[in-house]
């Protein structure tokens, strides 16, 4: 049994806490988190560049047809990038919530694929350029940019979460 005089019977009621014996340690400091690579940190931009890249090859091998080798990629990745870059460069000082950002990467990425297959159109119609084979050409189109648009929501949620 302890005596009256040892000073562990805390707590007591008039008396406020303080700790008989501080540690001597000193407070461990967070360490600061890891930079996210380049590639991670900029990841819808290098994306777009890749589209860039993507239709820059297929131009002077005269491939640049809706039979392209690198279409189906091209209709994926730039959707999914500029809604995230769009999105990013509008809400610079201030991001959006994780969903609300979702929704307007998607949104966007959406209406750009739209856009792209209205110029296809337009450039088949006016040019001649046979850009579009038929509604199916089309119709895989969009499907794959609003998959692409749906991947560079989840994505840009994601690295914004990272940061």
């Amino acid at each position: 049994m302890a005596s009256p005089s040892d000073v562990r019977q805390w707590p007591r009621a008039d008396v406020p806490w303080t700790d008989p014996y501080p540690s001597w340690d000193p407070p461990a400091e967070a360490e600061p988190p890891l930079p996210l690579p380049f590639v991670v940190r900029h990841f819808h931009a290098v994306c777009l560049m890749l589209v860039f890249i993507a239709v820059g090859l297929q131009w002077p091998l005269g491939v640049f047809s809706a039979q392209a080798p690198l279409d189906p990629y091209v209709h994926f990745i730039f959707p999914m990038a500029s809604g995230s870059i769009i999105v990013s460069t509008l809400f610079w000082d201030d991001p959006p919530r994780t969903l609300p950002a979702m929704i307007m990467v998607g949104t966007i990425g959406v209406t750009l694929e739209v856009l792209w297959e209205i110029i296809e159109f337009t450039g088949d119609h006016l040019f001649h350029l046979h850009w579009q084979v038929d509604n199916s050409d089309t119709m895989w189109d969009l499907i794959i940019g609003v998959i692409g648009a749906a991947a560079g929501a989840v994505a840009h949620a994601a690295i914004e979460d990272a940061k």
